[in-house]
C-alpha cells in the first residue's frame, strides 16, 4: 500500500488545524489512520507522524483480517 500512495485525507479539526485522517491509493481506495495527524509545524515532524500512522494503520488491518478469518468456520 505504501508505495501506491497519492495523497493524504487532509480535514479540519474543532480548532480549524489541518489533520491528516487517512492515506488514499491512487485507485482511490483508503486506509484510515487510528489517530488523526495535526499537519501544524515543520513538515518533517508531521510527516513522521504521518509514517507512524500509516504503519499503525496497517499493523491492525492486518491483525483484524487474521482474527476475523479465524471466526470463519469454512474451509480454506
Amino acid at each position: 500500500m505504501f508505495d501506491n500512495i497519492s495523497s493524504l485525507r487532509l480535514e479540519a479539526d474543532s480548532h480549524d488545524r489541518p489533520v491528516a485522517s487517512a492515506m488514499v491509493s491512487s485507485e482511490g481506495e483508503a486506509m484510515e489512520f487510528r489517530e488523526a495527524i495535526v499537519a501544524v509545524g515543520r513538515v518533517e515532524d508531521w510527516m513522521n507522524d504521518v509514517v507512524k500512522a500509516m504503519r499503525v494503520a496497517t499493523r491492525y488491518g492486518t491483525k483484524k483480517a487474521i482474527f476475523d478469518y479465524g471466526k470463519l468456520r469454512r474451509p480454506r
